[in-house]
Formats: C-alpha cells, sequence, structure tokens
C-alpha cells in the first residue's frame, strides 16, 4: 500500500516538473526569438508601426512589451512567437489582408456604438 503511494508521488512530482520545465523551455525560446527578430527592424528606417494587438496569424492576443515585430516593405508588424513570423514571411499578402480585414470590423462595430450612444 505504502508503494503504490510513493508511485503516485514520484509520478505527480515528474509531471509538474516536466510541465514547469516545458514552460520554462517555451518562455526561453520565444526570448531568443524576439532578440532575433527584433534585430530584424532597423531603428534608423522610417519603417510606420502598424500597432496591431492581435497576432495576424495566430489570432492570439500581444501583450504590450512582449511582441515579436517584423518589418516588411516599410511597415512593422507585431507578432505573438517566432514561428507568427515564419509562417508571415511565406504569404505576407494574407495576412495584410487579415489585418485588414480586422481593422474594418472594429470600425464598423466603433461606429455603430458610437451611434447607438448618440441616438440612445
Amino acid at each position: 500500500m505504502n508503494i503504490r503511494i510513493l508511485i503516485i508521488i514520484l509520478f505527480i512530482a515528474m509531471l509538474l516538473f516536466l510541465l514547469i520545465d516545458g514552460v520554462n523551455g517555451e518562455e526561453k525560446n520565444i526570448q531568443e526569438g524576439k532578440e532575433i527578430l527584433t534585430e530584424e527592424v532597423d531603428s534608423s528606417s522610417k519603417a510606420v508601426e502598424v500597432g496591431n494587438r492581435v497576432c495576424p496569424v495566430s489570432g492570439l492576443k500581444i501583450r504590450v512589451g512582449e511582441e515579436i515585430k517584423y518589418e516588411h516593405e516599410g511597415m512593422i508588424y507585431n507578432f505573438f512567437s517566432p514561428s507568427g513570423v515564419e509562417e508571415f514571411k511565406k504569404n505576407p499578402e494574407k495576412y495584410i489582408q487579415v489585418l485588414e480585414s480586422w481593422k474594418k470590423v472594429i470600425t464598423k462595430e466603433k461606429l455603430k456604438t458610437n451611434d447607438n450612444s448618440i441616438n440612445g
């Protein structure tokens, strides 16, 4: 009976260790990728910051200060992860179109909200 409990405790400890190590490893990979990809943005260029707070590839929200920046044709886009930048590079027009469509939806929603507050 005591051996079963010991085995269960060891198994749980091992799972926790793997989980914590995996999370730390992913954060490290993201930080390393962030450093590499941010260097691709030339600070002396006249590129325009798009300022997107949602990754056009993954659709995930991007926290301020944690974005990974990538410059494409004079525009600086924000991404959630290095893999998002790599995917963007394969077909930038597709993801630029995604951002444009989101922008149109957000603009329409703001207009509806403003119209309702004026009439309401």
